[in-house]
């Protein structure tokens, strides 16, 4: 496997409840708008990856790198590997694909999508999507991880797959991780 080092720094698990314990009590709410979502996640992943020794580069708000093709990224002081690649949108399911798209392009054993959706059907439609475009795109990596994170009103529902083999894959599932974590208490 070619991501073996990474796996002691951090779990897509961990991260995604380290940043949604980390989230602020103003975002009891999954319907807050869009913007304030935005930056505190960023906020609070930039945190978390400096405490964990990364440079942090993100197109949203102060990092210590400033943007780097994707939302946010996490990659090892000294070293060229991308670590943890994200992209949220809070957009329509064909906005929320085309940056998903985004994250296949790029080398990251970690990759993180965040997304909201109002109703069952969005969400579906949403993981539909990812799922066919991850079933088209031919370039995939053994050991990839994939967590899709859909932040909805009664708590953020977490989506997590694994990639088996290099190249094309026949069929994606995405696995649910259980529980919904849940918004900050307001």
């Amino acid at each position: 496997m070619i991501f073996e080092d990474t796996t002691s720094i951090i779990s897509l698990d961990e991260i995604s409840r380290e940043l949604v314990e980390g989230l602020p009590v103003e975002l009891n709410d999954a319907r807050t708008k869009s913007k304030p979502w935005t930056r505190a996640i960023f906020i609070q992943l930039r945190v978390m990856g400096e405490e964990r020794g990364m440079c942090v580069y993100s197109s949203h708000g102060p990092s210590n790198k400033g943007g780097w093709l994707l939302d946010l990224v996490w990659k090892p002081q000294g070293r060229r590997e991308i670590v943890l690649a994200v992209e949220s949108e809070w957009g329509y399911p064909s906005d929320v694909e085309y940056d998903f798209d985004k994250l296949m392009s790029v080398k990251s054993r970690y990759k993180l999508l965040l997304f909201n959706t109002g109703n069952q059907k969005e969400s579906e439609e949403v993981r539909r999507r990812i799922k066919q475009s991850m079933e088209a795109y031919p370039y995939h990596l053994a050991g990839e991880e994939y967590l899709a994170l859909d932040v909805k009103g009664i708590g953020i529902f977490r989506y997590y797959f694994r990639v088996p083999t290099n190249g094309p894959l026949a069929a994606v599932d995405f696995e649910s991780l259980g529980e919904p974590l849940h918004l900050p208490a307001g």
